[in-house]
C-alpha cells in the first residue's frame, strides 16, 4: 500500500482525520438500551415479563421494543410475551414520551447534535406491587463536522432533526419586513402630501 493510500484512508479528503461518527439511529438506541437497563437493574432475574405499551403507536416503537426485549434478556429474564395475562410474571408498561433530535451550528462545517429521549416505565409484579415506576430520560450532546444529513436516515423519519437558525438567520426576516414597510409607509405620505 503506497503512503498516498494509507493517508487517504486515515484522513478525509478535506484533511480532517476519518473518524466514524455515529447514525442518529445508533445513538437512539443507546439512549434507550441505558434507559431500560437503569429501569431493568433491580428486576429479579429468572422470571417471566409481559410488555404492554401504553400509548398509541408511534414511528419509533420498533426501536424501543427492540432495545427493551434486550434490556430484559440481559437481566436474565427468561420469557417474555407481549399484551398476555400470565400468573408469576412481570409486568412492563412503558410509553414514549418524547424523541427530538435538533442541530446548532457551532462552526462552518461544524454542528452541535442533541438527542433526547425520554420514556415512562412502570414494573409491577403479579400481586401489582410496584418495582419501578419513573420517568425516564436521557440526553447525547456531541459535535459532527459534515451535514446533518448525513446522520439521518432518509427512510426512517424519527432519525431526522431540526436545525436551529442562527441569529442573523431569525433577524432577517423581520428586519426587512419592518424596513420595507417603513419605506412604503414613508413614499405613501411623501407622495400624497405633493
Amino acid at each position: 500500500m503506497s503512503l498516498t493510500a494509507l493517508l487517504l484512508v486515515i484522513f478525509n479528503a478535506d484533511g480532517s482525520p476519518a473518524t466514524q461518527t455515529k447514525k442518529n439511529l445508533e445513538i437512539l438506541e443507546q439512549l434507550y438500551s441505558a434507559l431500560f437497563a437503569e429501569a431493568f437493574s433491580s428486576l429479579p432475574g429468572d422470571t417471566i415479563c409481559v410488555i404492554e405499551k401504553l400509548a398509541a403507536p408511534v414511528d419509533y416503537a420498533w426501536v424501543i421494543e427492540n432495545q427493551l426485549y434486550k434490556g430484559l434478556l440481559k437481566v436474565g429474564v427468561r420469557q417474555i410475551h407481549a399484551n398476555a395475562s400470565l400468573d408469576n410474571s412481570m409486568r412492563v408498561l412503558y410509553k414514549p414520551v418524547e424523541q427530538t433530535i435538533s442541530y446548532d451550528r457551532v462552526g462552518k462545517k461544524e454542528l452541535e447534535r442533541k438527542i433526547s429521549v425520554a420514556i415512562f416505565c412502570q414494573v409491577t409484579d403479579s400481586q401489582n406491587r410496584l418495582h419501578f415506576s419513573e420517568l425516564l430520560q436521557r440526553t447525547h450532546i456531541d459535535s459532527v463536522a459534515g451535514p446533518a444529513k448525513d446522520l439521518e436516515n432518509a427512510r426512517l423519519s424519527f432519525t431526522s432533526g431540526q436545525q436551529k437558525k442562527s441569529l442573523f438567520a431569525a433577524l432577517y426576516e423581520p428586519v426587512l419586513i419592518i424596513a420595507t414597510t417603513g419605506v412604503v409607509i414613508f413614499l405613501f405620505y411623501s407622495y400624497r402630501s405633493q
